[in-house]
């Protein structure tokens, strides 16, 4: 045994130096002239102290890569000792090693690499981070067809070693983008005609695709499908569109031939001169594709019904306390229906058939001349009777008589229905009767496309059948009387409105409206083919005005059902602007409108009616359940406080509140919210605005729901004596603040729904449930 070590004892302390001292003599008695033991007690013997790797780190950029690792041993003196060297790694997905220290890479992410030696352990990191070394696209050209079309690109990316890169971080770019644009996921989209390069760039590294944009013609449409000319020589413009498979026009050329000249010609440019009279049909072609309309030359005119009028006519009883009887004909009394019908031929018809029918009988039968040009009256007598019957009319039920337009011979009318009044200027009234035939629907005078209208309204009352309105809306209406006035006429009394009020002497009829001249300034009838659309919700008013009826429905006393939505700021793209100036209430120092407690709807709204719909709110196709009912509460009564937009009760179910009303408050899972305080904040005015609102931040009702998240809100909490719902203001919508759970809630509350449960008869107590969002 060595002594080198033995020094260090001076340093030690008196009890160390003693205790050794009778460690080495029981070890090795007194007798110094013994040799130094052998073997691994002996430290100069050199034993694996330390393990060096190089490289210190492996960085792969591809998978199947390899590289050596080489381990230097050292003894506990530093020097390099021959051992053998054990390799691990620590995840073989990513990278393998041999037992000679090669390292391959896999797969991508981040492991080690160790060296064992004994109970010595080195290890150094490997990474494998794929780099793209290679950019292409699976379809380096590509050919849309038509606008809007898109398709989407796909690309290969690969490192040094040809391996696959999963989901590369690519930019995308169009250098053409009026021709083609292209998404941040590689959508391509067509956008005109012509070439464009797609651009994909990732790690320094592009790949292109060229696109073609070339609409392909998929269709010819010609407008209008039915044309009819009514003289020789009369013109006509026919136009053909040629559009590709999503319907997008395009430009080509077009071909026209007629398959009879002596019925009509066709020109190079589409226009059909009338030659002799007859029927033919013009034909467009392009390409392969053609399209054909028929064109009819008939220099008979037409005959149409206008409307049928009751007599004796009857004044509406101001103020009546019996409109169901007042301002009707009395039991039994001999009234007249009386058909209008006018000829728009050059020529004298004779002997014209016509028969009147109730409720699908005959009941009265003739023949009529009728003179060039004639509006003509054909009466019926009956007795009058409150229960409904159908009082049908029809003129040359057999078409013996040629005629431009054959389907506008028949008209029913329901002998209870509200009475109609329209007014139209000259101007109108012709422009009308010069355009409407082009739409092919059947219609070719002003009278016929008022008659749409009230087929139509009629067909929504009978479908609006909600709980509160089983078999629809009760009431019925028809045309009792058009009468045409020179330009300018409207309105014929000082103080009415050309539209809304045209004649406020006439109490004759339940509704009135005009039609002035200055209707023609703008382009609204302008769209002279437009026919239904989806759903037979056409949105073209030349065909079908449903702004009309909406109108008619305040004559009726309805009121605009999106008045009840709040609304606050004024919306940009970057968000609300102007906080604060409908909804001043705020939570935690901030206003609470286009936060997380009352976020934005849409636009600026933060609330929408659930009673939204229907004719009076923004779908003027139905009749919603909070109209319908409300239609019902007056079925069967003459007007009584005007017959125009808007009369003296309108509004007035407003006010149909119960007694007393109990709310139930839960959160969104539907579990009450026990023991809540709530806060209730009514609007004040807001000038200058329809409907307008301003809740201001301070509470107007403070109360706390009960064991069962309840509380009793009494008849009004809205404010004010009632509900107002105007210019100015509608205080119809409370905004309520819940605070519950150690959370905070933002809901509305309407008065529409408590008129709903006073309608349903719970005049003393109605009972809502309101789910709040807590946050």
């Amino acid at each position: 045994m060595t002594y080198e070590r033995v020094p260090a004892l001076a340093n030690a302390s008196a009890s160390t130096r003693l205790a050794l001292t009778l460690c080495f003599a029981f070890l090795f008695g007194c007798e110094s002239s013994k040799s130094p033991p052998t073997g691994s007690d002996n430290l100069d013997t050199p034993i694996a102290n330390s393990i060096v790797i190089s490289p210190a780190t492996i960085a792969f950029t591809a998978v199947g890569s390899s590289q050596q690792l080489t381990a230097t041993v050292r003894d506990q003196k530093g020097a390099e000792l021959s051992a053998q060297v054990t390799w691990m790694i620590q995840n073989s997905a990513i990278a393998t090693i041999t037992s000679t220290g090669v390292v391959a890479s896999v797969g991508t992410g981040s492991t080690t690499a160790t060296a064992t030696v004994g109970t010595i352990t080195t290890s150094v990191a490997v990474s494998v981070q794929q780099t793209i070394a290679l950019l292409q696209s699976t379809v380096p050209t590509a050919t849309l067809a038509s606008i809007g079309e898109s398709t989407q690109a796909a690309l290969i990316a690969s490192d040094a070693n040809g391996n696959r890169i999963a989901n590369p971080a690519v930019t995308w770019s169009s250098t053409n983008i009026a021709v083609a644009t292209v998404s941040a996921t590689g959508l391509i989209t067509a956008v005109a005609n012509g070439s464009s390069e797609i651009r994909a760039t990732a790690e320094g590294k592009t790949a292109t695709i060229a696109i073609a944009v070339n609409q392909r013609a998929n269709v010819l449409q010609l407008t209008p499908p039915r044309d009819t000319l009514s003289a020789v020589g009369e013109t006509s413009q026919l136009t053909a569109t040629i559009r590709d498979a999503r319907g997008t026009a395009m430009n080509g050329t077009v071909t026209w031939t007629s398959g009879s000249n002596t019925v009509a010609t066709v020109s190079s440019m589409g226009v059909v001169t009338a030659v002799g009279r007859g029927s033919t049909t013009v034909t467009a072609q392009h390409g392969a594709l053609s399209a054909m309309t028929q064109v009819i030359v008939d220099d008979f005119g037409d005959l149409g019904i206008g409307y049928v009028h009751r007599s004796p006519e009857i004044d509406f009883v101001r103020g009546s306390a019996n409109p169901t009887r007042e301002g009707w004909p009395a039991a039994g009394q001999t009234v007249t229906w009386e058909a209008k019908i006018k000829s728009t031929s050059r020529f004298n018809r004779t002997a014209v058939p016509y028969r009147w029918t109730v409720d699908g009988i005959q009941v009265s039968a003739g023949t009529i001349d009728m003179p060039a040009g004639a509006v003509i009256t054909i009466p019926l007598l009956r007795n009058w009777t409150f229960s409904r019957t159908k009082i049908g009319f029809e003129l040359d039920p057999d078409n013996s008589f040629g005629e431009t337009e054959e389907r506008n011979n028949t008209i029913e009318v329901f002998s209870d229905a509200l009475a109609i009044g329209f007014y139209v200027e000259r101007s109108v009234y012709d422009y009308f009767g010069e355009n409407q035939r082009k739409l092919g629907v059947g219609s070719n005078s002003w009278e016929d496309w008022a008659q749409r209208h009230v087929r139509f309204w009629n067909t929504m009352f009978e479908n609006a059948r909600y709980p509160l309105s089983p078999v629809g809306v009760l009431d019925r209406v028809r045309i009792d009387k058009i009468t045409v006035v020179p330009d300018g006429a409207l309105p014929l009394v000082p103080g009415g409105v050309a539209g809304n009020l045209p004649n406020g002497n006439d109490r004759t009829v339940d509704l009135q409206w005009g039609f002035p001249a200055s209707l023609l300034q703008g382009n609204m009838y302008g769209n002279h083919v437009g026919i239904p659309g989806a759903n037979n919700q056409p949105d073209n008013p030349f065909y079908f005005e449903s702004s009309l009826l909406h109108e008619l429905g305040h004559a009726r006393y309805l009121v605009d059902v999106y008045g009840f939505n709040v609304k606050d700021g004024a919306w940009t793209p970057a968000g609300i602007i102007d906080k604060g100036s409908n909804i001043a209430i705020m939570e935690a120092g901030q206003f609470v409108a286009g936060s997380p407690y009352m976020r934005i709807a849409n636009w600026e709204h933060v609330y929408y009616t659930p009673l939204f719909n229907g004719l009076m709110g923004g779908d003027y196709y139905t009749v919603g359940e909070y109209n319908a009912a409300a239609l019902n509460l007056i079925a069967g009564r003459r007007a009584v406080l005007g017959n125009a937009n808007a009369p003296g009760n309108i509004g007035a179910f407003l006010n149909d509140l119960p007694a007393q009303n109990r709310l139930k408050i839960t959160d969104a899972a539907g579990v009450p919210i026990a023991r809540a305080s709530v806060r209730i904040y009514q609007s004040t005015p807001k000038a200058n605005e329809w409907y307008g609102k301003y809740f201001d931040n301070t509470p107007d009702l403070q109360l706390s729901t009960d064991a069962q998240g309840q509380v009793l809100l009494g008849r009004n909490p809205f404010g004010g004596s009632g509900i107002v719902h105007t210019y100015g203001h509608s205080n119809g919508v409370v905004i309520i603040r819940v605070e519950g759970q150690g959370r905070v809630g933002y809901t509305f509350l309407e008065s529409a729904m408590f008129n709903l449960e006073y309608w349903r008869g719970h005049t003393a107590l109605g009972e809502y449930i309101l789910a709040v969002v807590l946050r």
